[in-house]
């Protein structure tokens, strides 16, 4: 009994930090793509952290739209690849690209 809690304790925990840590990332993310292509073509002031964070809420609120079917498994690896990597890969592809600008 004590096994299962803290495996459920774990998983919402751990849950709650992915949320957190994945927000934080691509607030980071769209801060740096901000800066370079935003702040430097138009003009625009500077985003904050929490600012981004909050704009890349909005964002992902007004353009999600898939529901998982209930045959989906949970697939820790494809999870990482979209908190992580995705972030990473797009902020990758930005600094290459910002070079051009």
């Amino acid at each position: 009994m004590k096994r299962l809690i803290g495996g459920i304790f774990c998983l919402v925990f751990g849950g709650i930090g992915i949320v957190i840590a994945s927000s934080v990332l691509r607030g980071i993310v769209l801060v740096k793509l901000w800066q370079w292509f935003v702040v430097s073509s138009l003009g625009l002031p500077v985003l904050s952290i929490p600012v981004a964070i909050g704009i890349s809420m909005i964002v992902s609120f007004l353009t999600t739209t898939r529901m998982p079917k209930e045959d989906d498994n949970f697939e820790p690896g494809k999870m990482l690849g979209i908190v992580v990597f995705y972030p990473l890969f797009v902020l990758f592809f930005g600094w290459i690209i910002h070079f051009f600008v």
